[in-house]
Formats: C-alpha cells, structure tokens, sequence
C-alpha cells in the first residue's frame, strides 16, 4: 500500500493500532519540524490517508525515530536526539490526552536510558513486556592480546548494540 505525499521520501520503523493506522519515521522535509519525525497515516476506504504530523510534543528540530505505539494508540514510545536532556540517544514516551493531542513527552529516565543510544522500542503482544536495543557497553574485559579483543568483539554488551526487556506499565510513567 502507498501512503500519498510519501514517493521521495524513505519511510521506515512501521508501528500499527488496533485499528489500522500506521506509525513511522520519514523525512518529509518541509512538511515536517526539522530532521527525521514520527508521522502516522489512517487507513480509510482501503487505502491511507495523507500522513499527519506527531507534533511538536513529540518532534523537535533535531531527529525523531523508531516510534512504537501501542495497540490502543494511548502512548507512544521512540528515540530522540532532539529534546533535553538527551544522551546520545533516549527513549521518550508521550501520552495521548482526552482528545486525541499527545501531551509534552517525557523522558523514560535511567531505569531504560544510558550514555549511549537506546532506540529501536516494541512491546510483547500483551503489552506488558518492552523491548529495545541499547548500545551500552556492559564489559571491562582488558586487552592485553588479539584474542581478547576477538572476545569482546563477539560478546553482548560490546557497545555494539543487543537487545533489553523489561517488565513494563506505562501508568508508571506518567510522571
């Protein structure tokens, strides 16, 4: 399926609602708030709608990426480089009011966030698991040799990227 005002753009980190809409990031450069933005599309009559723009609760000048929403379209979930305080690359949840607005995003804190780049966010079918991918590095293994560093080149938690769950309700981030 094409969603319409999208034919030069890169489209990608596709997230679904229940009822058919489609979350992503694109750059569709004048049309959006700067850099890459998380952007949804309602399927009517067979076919998506014009994409809409998340909105300046949730996009900033900088990128916004990787989104996750939830079934129920209540809260969304996605990385950021442009709000503060940011490391290199937070989780960020925003909550959708009474009306449908998203309320000003809030950073998930250091229960999910680190120095490095947290991203790539997508919860387990019954919601309550959160998973994503976290560049962290978890080891102090010295190299004092090749072999060590063909070691930690091959392990989780080289900073090059593995993949976290936790337990999650987002009521408890509605602070």
């Amino acid at each position: 399926m094409k969603i319409p005002g999208t034919e030069d753009a890169d489209l990608f980190y596709a997230s679904f609602t229940n009822d058919g809409t489609i979350w992503f990031t694109a750059n569709l450069q004048e049309r959006g708030l700067g850099g890459e933005d998380i952007w949804f599309s309602q399927f009517e009559n067979g076919q998506y709608i014009d994409p809409i723009n998340a909105g300046e609760n949730v996009n900033s000048p900088r990128n916004e990426f990787n989104g996750a929403i939830s079934r129920d379209g209540s809260f969304l979930i996605y990385t950021t480089t442009g709000r503060t305080p940011v490391n290199s690359g937070d989780l960020w949840i925003a909550f959708r009011n009474a009306g449908g607005a998203f309320e000003p995003a809030k950073n998930m804190g250091n229960l999910v966030n680190t120095e490095s780049l947290e991203y790539c966010p997508s919860f387990s079918p019954d919601g309550n698991i959160l998973f994503y991918t976290s560049r962290r590095p978890l080891l102090g293994t010295a190299i004092n040799k090749l072999a060590d560093l063909h070691k930690i080149h091959n392990s989780c938690g080289n900073g090059q990227s593995d993949i976290y769950w936790m337990r999650f309700n987002p009521e408890n981030y509605r602070y």
